[in-house]
């Protein structure tokens, strides 16, 4: 890959982590309860853009921002990012994952594997146990709100990258 256009990727995909991470924290905290994971989607389209250790370590930066921007725990984030885009990338090579209804498939998955990994790092940093009905409730509402909204998000995710590969 040119480094010209993996500049770009990386701005574009600093760019949708931005509007996740607002989006998560004003639209999130006010009205829905909970919002779309824009950054996981961002993650599993990367993964089936790129499939190389730059894009891994860009999901990982990804994750890290994301884990910075909630200001709880470092970390649980960037895990689940990084394991939603090795996950991804490598059931992407197994199967046609172009059509939106295989994106849904590959994101509730990885969304399954990220609220997993969540807990289990959550769970290494505290004593108390997160796994209560209310975060199954939340997670749930994430996902399927994540799910909802993806046929919206990822044509504009993968524009971006189109235009990054056409320059």
């Amino acid at each position: 890959m040119k480094w010209g256009m993996m500049l770009r990727i990386i701005f574009y995909c600093l760019l949708f982590t931005l509007i996740g991470i607002a989006l998560h924290a004003s639209v999130g905290n006010s009205l829905l309860v909970v919002a779309p994971d824009i950054l996981l989607i961002l993650v599993v389209r990367l993964a089936m853009y790129s499939k190389s250790v730059s894009a891994m370590i860009l999901a990982f930066i990804v994750g890290i921002i994301a884990d910075f921007a909630t200001g709880v725990f470092i970390g649980p984030y960037a895990a689940s990012y990084l394991l939603a885009y090795s996950l991804t990338a490598f059931i992407s090579q197994k199967i046609y994952a172009e059509q939106i209804f295989s994106i849904c498939i590959l994101l509730l998955i990885a969304s399954v594997l990220k609220a997993i990994t969540y807990v289990a790092m959550v769970g290494m940093y505290t004593e108390f146990n997160i796994l209560t009905l209310e975060f199954i409730y939340t997670s749930l509402y994430e996902i399927v709100f994540t799910i909802i909204l993806a046929p919206l998000i990822v044509p504009l995710i993968s524009v971006a990258f189109r235009s990054s590969v056409k320059s």
